[in-house]
C-alpha cells in the first residue's frame, strides 16, 4: 500500500506536476504522501543536496529539462544518475515526449530506471496501473520505448555511457574543447572516442554535422 512515501517530481510543466500529484493521491485514497517538486535541473540539484540524509521512495523525472551548466546537469538522465547515487533504493520513473533510441540507451547504460514511459503512451487510467506495478517492484517500459530498445538491439552498436554523453554534447552544440572538463577525462580521450564514434557510424572521421545527419538517417535521434 502506498502510504507515507516521499515522491520527488522533476518536471518543468506545472500542469503535469499537478496531474501526477492528483493521480498518485487517488491510489488507495491516500493523501499522506510527501511530494517534493523541482522544475528544472538547478532546482533538482539543490533539492537533492538538501535531502541527502532523508529517504526518497519514488522519483518521477521528465527527460527534457532546463539545464544547470554549473553542475554539468543537462537533462533528466543526469538528474536520474544523481538520484541513483544518493538514493540507491529510489524507484525512478522517466517520462518523455521523446523516445530517441540514443537517449533510451543512455538511461539503460547508466541509472537503469525502473520505468521509462513515452508521454504519448499514457493517460490518467494507465498511469495509476503503471505506478502500482512499479510500487510492487516490477519494471515497466511503454510500447514506444520498447520499440526504441528494439532499434538499439537491431543496430547492435557498442557504445558506453561516456560515448553516449559525447554524442549528446555534440547534439546540443557544446564545443569539443569543453567536453573533457564536463566528463572529467583528458582531451586525448575525447579525441580518440569521437574518432571511434565517427568511424563506426561514418566509416571515416567526418564532421560533427555529418555524424548528426547519419544519426538522423538511422532514426537514432
Amino acid at each position: 500500500m502506498l502510504e507515507d512515501k516521499t515522491i520527488f517530481i522533476v518536471e518543468d510543466h506545472p500542469i503535469l506536476v499537478d496531474g501526477y500529484i492528483n493521480l498518485i493521491s487517488t491510489i488507495d485514497n491516500n493523501t499522506l504522501n510527501n511530494f517534493i517538486i523541482a522544475n528544472n535541473c538547478e532546482e533538482a540539484y539543490f533539492t537533492i543536496e538538501m535531502n541527502k540524509s532523508k529517504k526518497i521512495d519514488f522519483a518521477i523525472i521528465d527527460l527534457n529539462l532546463p539545464c544547470f551548466e554549473k553542475q554539468n546537469l543537462y537533462d533528466g538522465v543526469d538528474i536520474a544518475n544523481l538520484i541513483r547515487k544518493y538514493f540507491t533504493n529510489c524507484k525512478i520513473i522517466i517520462l518523455s515526449m521523446s523516445s530517441s533510441p540514443l537517449d533510451i540507451h543512455r538511461l539503460l547504460s547508466s541509472c537503469k530506471p525502473e520505468a521509462i514511459i513515452a508521454k504519448s503512451d499514457i493517460d490518467y487510467k494507465n498511469f495509476i496501473t503503471i505506478f502500482k506495478k512499479i510500487e510492487k517492484g516490477q519494471n515497466y517500459f511503454s510500447s514506444t520505448i520498447n520499440s526504441s530498445i528494439k532499434k538499439i538491439m537491431e543496430i547492435n552498436f557498442n557504445l558506453d555511457f561516456t560515448d553516449l554523453q559525447i554524442i549528446k554534447f555534440i547534439l546540443t552544440g557544446i564545443k569539443s574543447n569543453k567536453i573533457p572538463e564536463l566528463l572529467n577525462v583528458s582531451s586525448s580521450t575525447i579525441v580518440k572516442r569521437k574518432a571511434a564514434i565517427k568511424n563506426y557510424f561514418l566509416q571515416d572521421n567526418g564532421s560533427d554535422k555529418e555524424l548528426i545527419t547519419e544519426l538522423k538517417k538511422l532514426k537514432l535521434i
